[in-house]
């Protein structure tokens, strides 16, 4: 019975070790150390192995759509939104001021290409309540970025209603037949499919 007390205590002890050690890699932080990017007070940078696995998964969902592999990861958790006002459109201003380009990823809002003297870094930004995940992955190689449409869509989508218009107006118009029901004598039987599986 002791022997089984003492496996338990050990257990516990090597669990409560291991939780003190992995709180030790969330530190706080004051800068990415990526993208040289000023992060707002409170952030803590998250170096445990689990959360950085899930976070280069999280960004090779998209690089790998532009052909590019991510070798570095980042992880940082920053306080909600309402305590510090760092929304994407401030993300973006700090980074263009820290020299990046930006080029966002068609489809995906809370991804974005950047670029600085050859390093490509692609980020991920998202407003939580209780606190803001931002993951910055190197990639090792250059990516195939398709641009954005940035311009005024209302110019862009005029000529293809214009077109569609002239096209509807020199299809002929093709007659529209109805089958004729058939005529008969005595019992008529039909079937409905409710898309349940059942017929009647």
């Amino acid at each position: 019975m002791r022997l089984f007390t003492l496996v338990q205590l050990s257990l516990f002890l090597l669990f409560a070790s291991q939780s003190v050690c992995a709180q030790s890699k969330l530190t706080e932080t004051k800068q990415s150390s990526v993208t040289g990017l000023a992060l707002p007070d409170g952030s803590k940078q998250d170096k445990r192995l689990l959360s950085v696995s899930a976070a280069k998964a999280v960004l090779e969902m998209v690089s790998k759509k532009s052909g590019a592999t991510i070798k570095n990861t980042e992880v940082l958790s920053l306080p909600p939104v309402t305590a510090n006002n760092f929304n994407v459109e401030l993300l973006k201003n700090h980074l263009q001021q820290n020299g990046w380009t930006i080029t966002p990823v068609d489809g995906e809002p809370q991804y974005l290409w950047l670029e600085h003297n050859g390093k490509t870094v692609l980020v991920y930004f998202s407003n939580d309540k209780k606190q803001t995940n931002l993951y910055f992955g190197e990639a090792s190689n250059t990516p195939v970025v398709q641009p954005v449409n940035t311009g005024n869509t209302q110019q862009s989508t005029q000529p293809v209603q214009q077109q569609t218009t002239q096209q509807e107006q020199t299809i002929p118009q093709q007659p529209v037949y109805s089958p004729a029901q058939p005529a008969t004598n005595g019992y008529q039987f039909t079937s409905t499919n409710f898309d349940d599986g059942w017929t009647s």
